[in-house]
């Protein structure tokens, strides 16, 4: 198992409560998206090693064994339809709550970046809040959703615009036209879904020469 709270520079982007992550659970129930088991506990004291802290809640999840999912496992056709669906669902729980999955994970621009500039094989394009168990089935390893509602003021855009960009990247990664229609009538800014769509047309540059 693995406990996760909340940190201060999370805190610069979700304001989320114990009563928020609940609902977070309640909301992947309902559409039976692939999270690990996970319990909400208010007002922990956990000891890091070094100090004893009290954040207001924690969730302990169960820890997931297995893989960070990259484009190269798409060509799998069961794990690509697992990822359609997921987001699929993402984008009716957008619909219905306003709220969306978190795909990327914050780690994500880092991470392009070596992508970018640094690696060497083809395929490494990756979804760092995605993983692949040992079944070969997808697991988010985030449980809390992205929700413009929970996000300090003058910052719910930014919120926005990084669902529409992911929602807009899977979209235009998997070649799904059904899918990118649905993001085109989903998103809230056209412009941060064209430019998902530019950015994997750079990295289909990208992969061409790493073929």
């Amino acid at each position: 198992m693995m406990i996760k709270y909340p940190h201060w520079s999370g805190r610069r982007w979700d304001l989320s409560t114990s009563e928020t992550v609940r609902r977070d659970l309640a909301i992947h129930k309902q559409w039976n998206t692939p999270i690990p088991l996970a319990e909400v506990l208010e007002n922990p004291e956990i000891d890091n090693g070094s100090q004893i802290l009290t954040p207001p809640y924690a969730i302990i999840v169960e820890e997931i064994k297995g893989r960070i999912l990259h484009e190269a496992d798409l060509a799998n056709p069961d794990i690509s339809g697992q990822l359609k669906d997921l987001v699929a669902c993402s984008l009716a729980i957008r619909k219905q709550t306003s709220a969306a999955v978190d795909f990327l994970g914050f780690e994500a621009l880092g991470k392009f970046v070596e992508y970018l500039l640094m690696e060497k094989k083809p395929g490494r394009l990756g979804a760092y809040n995605i993983m692949i168990d040992t079944r070969e089935k997808i697991q988010l390893i985030d449980t809390c959703l992205l929700d413009p509602a929970r996000t300090p003021f003058g910052r719910k855009r930014v919120v926005e615009g990084f669902m529409d960009f992911q929602h807009g990247l899977m979209a235009h990664l998997m070649k799904d036209e059904k899918m990118i229609s649905e993001c085109d009538k989903t998103n809230k800014h056209p412009l941060i879904t064209n430019l998902a769509s530019n950015i994997i047309r750079l990295t289909r540059n990208i992969e061409a020469k790493r073929a």
